[in-house]
């Protein structure tokens, strides 16, 4: 790719990234330059809405589990699948972000240790993907998901 040319041998891929919740995976680290790239396939429609959010998650945690001591910067690079077009977007370190994830990976390390269900998300509801499409509504909602809600 683009970054073997300009820097051929040092570019490493699929980077181990230890956390505390399990390892996660860098893309590209780009040691001359100190740079984490997450690469990510998407639509030409979905231009508008890059970079997303769950992408940008991820990449926040390697920079605060990882990069932070390296000095690393970060970007997001899509390549869109109908023209082979690459869009990147650098991710900057927002510490905030950080410990609001760590915080939510906290719960849902002490709810599964304590084998305690979760409460579900405002988002899932019986007539919505995955509970429901197509127009139909899930039968067994409340039997998954009859708890309280939260965001």
């Amino acid at each position: 790719g683009i970054w073997e040319t300009r820097y051929p041998g040092q570019v490493d891929r699929q980077v181990t990234v230890e956390t505390p919740y399990g390892p996660g995976h860098i893309d590209l680290w780009i040691a001359p330059e100190s740079r984490i790239v997450e690469c990510k396939t998407t639509k030409a429609t979905s231009r508008a809405y890059l970079p997303m959010a769950e992408h940008v998650a991820p990449v926040t945690m390697y920079l605060h589990y990882w990069g932070i001591e390296r000095s690393a910067t970060a970007e997001l690079a899509y390549v869109l699948k109908e023209t082979g077009e690459v869009v990147a977007f650098p991710v900057d370190y927002d510490v905030v972000l950080a410990e609001r994830l760590v915080k939510k990976l906290d719960r849902i390390t002490g709810a599964v240790e304590a084998r305690e269900l979760l409460p579900v998300l405002k988002a899932y509801t019986a007539d919505r993907f995955p509970c429901g499409w197509r127009g139909g509504q899930c039968q067994y909602w409340q039997h998954c998901w009859g708890g309280d809600e939260d965001e």
